[in-house]
Order: structure tokens, then sequence, then C-alpha cells
């Protein structure tokens, strides 16, 4: 093997790496992107289920649930006295 053959195949190899990083890239940011669109729905999915827990009890549950300090609909109907 000459030198311009050596050269000719560790070009192809590195080629062929770069091709493999920017494939899984793409393959990432796209995985990124559902997942934060899986995040959004979510916590949308969460305040509407604290809006009406609250509106349904009134606050009466929220002595016992498990999300008290993190609330969103307990703290902004401006009651925010401890149990």
């Amino acid at each position: 093997m000459n030198l311009e053959q050596f050269k000719n195949e560790m070009d192809t190899d590195a080629r062929k790496r770069c091709e493999q990083q920017e494939a899984t890239i793409k393959k990432l940011h796209e995985e990124n992107r559902k997942l934060s669109e899986d995040v959004i729905a979510t916590k949308k999915t969460v305040h509407q289920i604290q809006n009406r827990c609250y509106a349904l009890t009134l606050g009466a549950m929220c002595r016992f649930c498990g999300f008290f300090e993190t609330c969103n609909s307990r703290t902004k109907s401006g009651r925010k006295e401890e149990f």
C-alpha cells in the first residue's frame, strides 16, 4: 500500500464516522424534540388535574395531597393558609 492509497482509505474511514455521527446527532435532536413535547403536554395535564381537584374539593384535599407545595391551583386562589 502506498501513501496515496493510505490517505484515501483514512479519508473514507473519517467520512464514514462523520456521517454516522451526523445521523446520531439528528436522531438525538429528534428524540429531544419529542421528549420536550411530552414534557409540555404532561405539565398541561397536571395543571388541568390540579384545577379539577381544587374546584371539586374546594381545597379540602389539599392537606392530604402530595403536591401541597407545588400545586398551582391552590396558590392562585389566594388561599395560602397552612394546614
